[in-house]
C-alpha cells in the first residue's frame, strides 16, 4: 500500500485502503489467483495485410533468474 499511496495525504490513504477492501473480489492478491477471462475479446486491424509473426525476445540476463523464480 506504501508503494502505491506515497503521494496521497493520510485521509486520503485512508480512503484508498476502505475502497480496496470494500471491493477486494475485484483484485488479484497474487500470481496464484489470477485467471483468464472471455469477457474481452481482442483484435487488430490489419487491413487487407497479413499479421507480422516475430519471435520472442530474449531477456536480459537480470531478469532471465526473475523469469525462472516466477515460473517455478
Amino acid at each position: 500500500m506504501e508503494d502505491l499511496a506515497g503521494d496521497l495525504t493520510v485521509r486520503e490513504r485512508e480512503e484508498l485502503a476502505v475502497a480496496i477492501y470494500a471491493y477486494r473480489d475485484v483484485f488479484s492478491s497474487g500470481l496464484d489467483d489470477m485467471e483468464c477471462t472471455d469477457l474481452v475479446t481482442h483484435s487488430i486491424d490489419t487491413g487487407e495485410h497479413r499479421p507480422i509473426r516475430l519471435p520472442p525476445r530474449r531477456l536480459p540476463i537480470t531478469k532471465q533468474e526473475v523469469e525462472k523464480a516466477e515460473v517455478q
